[in-house]
């Protein structure tokens, strides 16, 4: 099946239009101001693309030359797409695939002018793992189109 992607708690399809098992009047209002939620919604496709393996959707919505920290480039900055595709590629193994759940929690985002960055700690379920990290995404507006240029991930 699809990946699901949690936002706030409240369970998000991954067309970010429908929400499931919950009714509208039962959401509370977004805390987040309104600027900001494109970049919770922008975060939650891309984390969509990331667990669905999609990886013509995540270039998409990637500057060609992200930056980015985390600990499988061992503390070195990272630039480019290149290195990112490696993990797309990989194969993924005879049988099923473990079904998914990613759930983006203490979420903190903020834009200021062209400039965006969320912040939250992403929850990855992922058969009977868990796993927790706190990972910060920059986006910058680019001819009015929103492009990921940063992220830091910790484990």
């Amino acid at each position: 099946g699809k990946p699901i992607i949690y936002v706030l708690g409240y369970l998000r399809a991954p067309d970010l239009r429908e929400m499931s098992d919950v009714k509208e009047s039962e959401v509370p209002e977004n805390p987040l101001k309104e600027e900001s939620v494109d970049l919770v919604s922008l975060t939650g496709q891309l984390l969509d693309a990331i667990t669905s393996g999609n990886y013509p959707l995540y270039a998409s919505m990637c500057s060609e030359d992200i930056t980015c920290i985390e600990p499988e480039t061992c503390g070195n900055v990272v630039k480019g797409l290149t290195f990112h595709k490696h993990f797309f590629d990989l194969p993924v193994g005879d049988g099923p695939k473990p079904h998914c759940t990613t759930t983006m929690q203490n979420i903190s985002s903020r834009v200021v002018g062209d400039m965006g960055m969320i912040t939250y700690n992403r929850v990855t379920q992922r058969g009977g793992e868990v796993s927790v990290a706190q990972e910060t995404r920059v986006w910058e507006k680019r001819e009015g189109r929103w492009a990921h240029v940063h992220f830091h991930k910790s484990v």
